[in-house]
């Protein structure tokens, strides 16, 4: 199985994590400015962020809902640019909507995440477990049994008995196996979605590669959130905490190779063997 990991570009400094585990002093209002845009009006029987948050999961949650959402309009709008529906939100006419239990189970798997970041960020990056290595066989993070739940960030058909229905962006699943069917597919069970896509408590099979893909992107996701976060440290309700100071990976992981200079060695050596053997044949003859 072939599958694209994620590799972070820079980590956060372990401080700065720290703070983002940690419940704030009191829970804050946040206003995300968001109450004009159309794919909020859009999906409003669907998703409303929180009026309240009483922790920074939570916070890094709705952004990366939102941040799903408007891809999920987006790509709709793009689809069909002259779609009316799009323009009310009375087209959602099935009611649905992401339960607490459904948004706390996300931002479980945020906190967890930014937990091993933080694990990671205090570890010289040359030695970070999450870089591709060659002939690396360990299964994809995807099918990593701590992570079970996953944001939709991609259309996507399920097979659901034979029958297909979609995902789009926003639609929350779970995996609810580690054992592989038809050697690349794992089964999932739909948790949460919008009017018209699989409904809730669907479950069919789906490739792992579009798994990790969820995954790559749920990460790349967070990381953008906790940028955002950073930056409105001590605006709008959020509390001060330490400085984020992202630190970069490649330029880390850029230096020279400590292999080549053996590799090079022994060229050389096995380069002045054979213009030995080569100076010996010519003087025999």
């Amino acid at each position: 199985m072939v599958y694209y990991n994620y590799v972070p570009a820079f980590y956060f400094q372990p401080l700065y994590y720290g703070w983002v585990v940690q419940p704030w002093p009191a829970p804050i209002a946040f206003d995300w400015g968001w109450g004009a845009d159309p794919w909020y009006g859009f999906y409003g029987p669907y998703f409303a962020f929180a009026p309240f948050y009483p922790n920074a999961s939570l916070w890094l949650t709705d952004y990366l809902l939102a941040a799903n959402l408007r891809a999920a309009y987006e790509n709709q709008a793009a689809a069909d640019p002259s779609d009316q529906s799009l323009a009310s939100p009375a087209a959602q006419n099935t009611p649905a909507t992401l339960t607490p239990a459904v948004r706390q189970a996300i931002a479980d798997e945020v906190r967890q995440q930014v937990e091993a970041e933080r694990t990671a960020a205090a570890q010289p990056f040359a030695s970070l477990p999450d870089l591709p290595r060659p002939a690396d066989d360990r299964p994809p993070p995807a099918l990593d049994p701590k992570f079970r739940t996953f944001v939709v960030s991609q259309d996507l058909e399920l097979d659901v008995g034979g029958q297909t229905c979609m995902l789009t962006p926003g639609d929350i699943v779970v995996r609810a196996s580690n054992n592989l069917v038809e050697q690349t597919k794992v089964p999932v069970t739909v948790l949460s979605s919008k009017p018209g896509d699989c409904p809730a408590s669907s479950s069919g099979l789906l490739e792992v590669a579009d798994l990790q893909e969820m995954y790559n992107d749920f990460r790349e996701k967070v990381r953008d959130g906790l940028k955002t976060l950073a930056d409105n440290q001590g605006k709008g309700g959020v509390p001060a905490g330490p400085a984020a100071n992202p630190r970069e990976v490649m330029p880390e992981l850029s230096g020279p190779d400590l292999f080549a200079e053996s590799e090079l060695a022994k060229q050389q050596q096995a380069a002045l063997q054979a213009a030995t053997e080569v100076q010996q044949d010519a003087a025999g003859t």
